[in-house]
């Protein structure tokens, strides 16, 4: 999709699922919206009023019925786009939904590119470039977590988070570049010591948002958790405690588990794939499908964002294995120590959590300890409003940026230093929120939308 779209032309798409329902929505947008739903829709008595729900017949061009339904206009100003509109609720049959864009389609209308009707909302200012990924972030949501964020998203809550930061970024950059372009101008100086608590404040500000941006990064993108071990640890009993299924074999032969089995749950509003994995041997003590598990297995840890070490604590030193060691050097593990109603004496290393898998004791701190990791220990769903790694990425440089002009003028550096900086920390909020649009960003952004949103 492109900038130099013309957003004149009227587009129509099915914006409801697809498949057979009740009820399915069509809707269009563009200059010859209402003269096209003028032309195909047959009012049950009165005339079309927009903004008003209204029942009716969507006729062809011969004047035969298409189906019976509902219809609303909304007017420019009302409307998602900012352009003329009208929707069709009709009913949820493929083959009429089909029948009823080529009716639409015949007045003059052409389909939608998938998140056309998003970016012409954007394009017309009717929502902020941050607004249209948490658009596509509501729909793909795989937990209420991210329900809750990508809602605080599309209502604007990252710009109004943010509102204070950029005008003190524009605020101090006008107060300093006055002085700068009217040096013959008897304006005084600047309080320097005021200017520097206000961007102290907004890059406190700012980095507060972005404590909280690993975890809420996780509620959209997802977390995987590996549970790996030596066999026989209790792994796939462990994995089934978590997942409160039978979803793993159990059984006391070592080497049970062959493949990485998966299996999907929310923890701390966050999605997670929770993996179990092969038992991890020496190739020399395995026949030569499980070497292919155990390869499979030590493939994992770099995929995972934890990786929970499960070993047996009845073992002298469980957690001594140079195999399993050699790959947990960049690896975010939780030591667990399984089969604790077998041991008589004191756990080795006292650090480690104690479980039972089988009993399903120590579960309950274990999903705790996971849910401190997940959220980097600071979660707060109040300051959650970051959903893409593109707003993180653009508000680091902004925090950068905002902190190398805080330095430069507490050291006296010349003004024209510290206001390129404060201009630098200006031009990524513009990049966040779409004042400066990129075609390349929009076409990634725009991309992975569905079609008729």
């Amino acid at each position: 999709m492109s900038l130099d779209v013309a957003c004149v032309d009227t587009i129509c798409a099915q914006s409801s699922a697809l498949g057979y329902g009740a009820i399915a929505i069509v809707r269009a947008s563009g200059s010859k919206a209402h003269e096209i739903i003028a032309k195909i829709f047959r009012k049950t008595g009165g005339e079309l009023k927009p903004l008003r729900a209204m029942h009716g017949q969507v006729v062809d061009h011969k004047g035969d019925m298409v189906d019976d339904c509902v219809a609303i206009m909304f007017p420019k100003h009302s409307s998602f786009t900012g352009e003329d509109s009208f929707e069709i609720h009709c009913h949820g049959n493929q083959l009429i939904i089909e029948r009823l864009l080529k009716v639409i389609c015949a007045q003059g209308a052409r389909l939608s590119e998938p998140g056309e009707f998003s970016m012409r909302a954007l394009l017309n200012g009717k929502i902020d470039l941050a607004q249209a990924e948490s658009i596509a972030d509501l729909i793909h949501a795989k937990s209420n977590g991210a329900i809750k964020a990508a809602l605080k998203g599309v209502q604007g809550g990252l710009k109004a988070r943010t509102l204070a930061i950029r005008e003190t970024i524009v605020s101090t950059l006008a107060e300093i570049e006055a002085r700068m372009d009217f040096p013959d101008e008897d304006l005084g100086g600047y309080d320097r010591s005021r200017l520097l608590d206000g961007l102290a404040l907004a890059h406190d500000s700012l980095s507060r948002l972005l404590a909280n941006s690993s975890y809420a990064l996780k509620l959209h993108e997802g977390a995987r958790i590996a549970i790996c071990g030596l066999p026989n640890a209790g792994k796939s009993t462990l994995f089934n405690q978590l997942v409160g299924d039978e979803r793993a074999i159990v059984h006391e032969t070592a080497g049970t588990t062959r493949d990485v089995i998966e299996a999907h749950m929310e923890l701390c509003d966050v999605p997670v794939t929770l993996v179990d994995v092969a038992g991890i041997r020496s190739h020399e003590d395995s026949c030569a499908v499980e070497k292919i598990g155990i390869d499979r297995a030590l493939l994992e840890f770099k995929k995972a964002h934890i990786v929970i070490w499960l070993a047996d604590a009845t073992l002298p030193e469980p957690f001594k294995d140079p195999m399993i060691e050699e790959h947990m050097r960049d690896v975010d593990v939780v030591y667990v120590l399984n089969k604790v109603e077998l041991l008589s004496g004191q756990l080795q290393p006292a650090s480690a959590l104690a479980i039972s898998a089988k009993l399903g004791l120590g579960i309950d701190q274990l999903r705790a300890t996971l849910h401190h990791r997940l959220s980097d220990g600071n979660h707060e769903m109040s300051e959650t409003f970051i959903t893409r790694a593109r707003q993180r990425d653009e508000l680091m440089a902004a925090a950068t940026s905002l902190n190398d002009a805080k330095d430069a003028l507490s050291l006296r550096v010349a003004d024209e230093v510290v206001t390129a900086e404060l201009r630098q920390a200006g031009l990524a909020f513009d990049r966040l929120f779409g004042s400066t649009l990129s075609e390349d960003i929009l076409d990634e952004i725009f991309s992975k939308f569905c079609i008729g949103k």
